[in-house]
């Protein structure tokens, strides 16, 4: 059962979750409301319903995780005015014992690079000694992917450039996501910084552009040698233009297609290894194996992360061709890949108590919520579910009261579709493993 925690009185202003130190003991990263910088480390313990607050040696630009091992690592980008070059200083938190230790300065570019860590930046905690960090360029078609990607070492104070661990830095530079598996022995990379929708709808595109190709193709070869006003009567979409002047206007209008194409991330990557692999081919400057990467997704599939535990990661394959999607599983050890078959009609899918259950948005914000299994509707929800059981879910919403907008919680009974319960709040965070969901 969950657990709904009224922090109200004891949590204030923009805190960010950053983990948890204990079964009862949650992380909070404070936000500077006019700066979008983290000034403060806030720690909440639900039970004994008392704060602490730890203000860090520096304004962080960007924040990691909350690790295993109860640290967090934070990044501060400056510009050295005497050697007119851009630096990004990293530093480790304790957060059992309230302990920020400066671990190494990363030296980016000159002054004409744009660094700011705060907009596109990721820093990923891996265990007591290790982070990660990909620096954000704005120069790639005006996105933000990434212009070199480090391995920080916290004992040694040093760092590692692995933008071609992979073998093609490409893939490295679009990383979307880093996951540690709750043992802290593998790790995942998911590459490709666009949304399944996005990609469909590109991919729809795409292929209404290969169709209309041929098309304009046939008419072509059948009128490039006629005159305008034959050349008018076969398709009268191409008013009076000239076949030759046509042809140019259509051979321009794919190489924009082309263009437009390239500036989205159209590839994704699922990569999985062991950690002290990944670590010591970075050190050691040697590639991982190819065979690392367990999902390819080219122009015409797409791959969404669901959950991850000890021994398996869950995620769901898109296949645009064929309208279908897959929930797969991965087993880390046996590096065994199992496959369910869903129906195309979910827009989204998530696991919850080890279950699946898909939703389907309808108007004014309702969901219906399905269980993948029995392939049968549970209830309608209004809003987005956050956790679900056999007994109760979930869900979260914002709606105009008294002249402003209010987010509320709604707790439902699953069995008939009743409201249990409902709070107001103005933030919210939760935990999957605990089941919290803590509201202030």
């Amino acid at each position: 059962m969950i657990q709904m925690i009224d922090a109200k009185k004891l949590l204030k202003g923009s805190l960010n979750k950053l983990g948890m130190t204990s079964k009862d003991t949650f992380v909070f990263g404070e936000e500077s409301t006019h700066k979008n910088h983290y000034t403060k480390i806030i720690k909440f313990n639900y039970i004994l319903k008392s704060v602490e607050e730890f203000k860090l040696k520096k304004e962080a630009d960007l924040i990691s995780n909350v690790t295993l091992n109860k640290v967090l690592y934070y990044g501060k980008d400056l510009f050295d005015l005497n050697e007119k070059k851009n630096y990004i200083k990293i530093y480790k938190f304790d957060c059992d014992e309230f302990k920020d230790d400066f671990i190494t300065k990363i030296e980016i570019g000159n002054c004409k690079d744009k660094i700011d860590l705060r907009f596109g930046g990721i820093l990923t905690g891996i265990d007591y000694r290790y982070a990660i960090l990909l620096i954000p360029d704005y120069e790639v078609n005006g996105e933000s992917f990434f212009k070199d990607a480090f391995l920080i070492d916290s004992i040694l104070k040093k760092s590692y450039s692995f933008k071609n661990i992979i073998g093609q830095k490409e893939e490295v530079l679009k990383i979307d996501s880093i996951l540690v598996d709750y043992s802290g022995e593998y790790i995942a990379f998911k590459t490709g910084r666009i949304g399944d929708f996005e990609k469909k709808e590109f991919y729809d595109e795409y292929k209404n552009d290969l169709v209309q190709s041929r098309k304009v193709n046939n008419i072509i070869d059948k009128s490039i040698t006629l005159e305008p006003k034959k050349f008018k009567d076969i398709t009268d979409e191409c008013s009076t233009i000239e076949p030759k002047k046509f042809k140019e206007i259509m051979d321009k209008s794919v190489t924009e297609f082309i263009d437009k194409k390239e500036i989205y991330d159209n590839e994704e990557d699922l990569i999985i290894c062991e950690k002290d692999e990944f670590i010591n081919k970075v050190k050691n400057k040697v590639n991982l194996n190819r065979d690392r990467i367990i999902e390819k997704c080219k122009f015409d599939k797409s791959v969404r992360l669901i959950s991850m535990d000890n021994d398996k990661i869950y995620y769901l394959l898109r296949d645009f061709k064929s309208s279908l999607k897959y929930l797969k599983s991965y087993d880390f050890k046996s590096k065994e890949i199992k496959t369910i078959e869903v129906e195309e009609k979910y827009d989204y899918i998530e696991m919850h108590n080890n279950k699946f259950y898909g939703f389907i948005k309808k108007e004014d914000s309702f969901f219906d919520v399905y269980s993948i299994r029995d392939n049968y509707k549970i209830l309608e929800s209004d809003g987005e579910a956050f956790y679900v059981d056999e007994k109760i879910l979930v869900s979260g919403n914002i709606i105009l009261k008294d002249d402003k907008f209010t987010r509320y919680l709604k707790v439902y009974n699953v069995k008939d579709g009743s409201i249990l319960d409902s709070f107001e709040f103005t933030n919210m965070c939760f935990d999957f493993i605990e089941k919290v969901i803590v509201f202030w």
